[in-house]
């Protein structure tokens, strides 16, 4: 799905923990499926020859998974909030970069491109750009955004 290779991961781990905190949280049930979503994601992996349309269904369903996981975190969030809980500055630059990824990868499925404007390319390092060199070797590199 591109944006980086954990946040989907993250995304799917971080309400489970929330939820099984005893945060007195109203018991609402979070639904995260992430067995299905990693099921889908290697049956699709694992094929050698993917088609056009196949790889649409997969980016809409993963894209399904992490806004259905997103919205839940936005959930538990506000509750945390109102419970009086303070979001440390690193988590929400984490959750926000994941939205973000999100956002970017919604756009290219809907408009059918394969780029965005100040696309993020890796999760754990959001302010990464390629760096196209005129070296021997690699042509191209990844360095801070300008």
């Amino acid at each position: 799905m591109g944006g980086g290779h954990f946040a989907p991961e993250w995304v799917v781990t971080f309400p489970g923990i929330c939820s099984m905190q005893k945060l007195d949280i109203e018991k609402k049930a979070i639904k995260m499926y992430p067995r299905k979503a990693k099921i889908d994601y290697l049956n699709f992996a694992k094929k050698k020859r993917k088609g056009k349309k196949e790889i649409g269904k997969v980016r809409k369903k993963m894209l399904s998974h992490l806004k259905r996981n997103l919205g839940h975190m936005e959930m538990l969030l506000e509750e945390l909030k109102k419970l009086g809980y303070e979001i440390r500055k690193k988590f929400r630059d984490k959750y926000n970069t994941a939205s973000k990824i999100y956002s970017h990868q919604k756009e290219m499925h809907e408009k059918g491109v394969h780029s965005v404007e100040d696309r993020i390319l890796s999760f754990c390092k959001p302010g990464v750009r390629p760096i196209i060199r005129v070296k021997a070797g690699n042509k191209l590199e990844f360095g801070p955004r300008r």
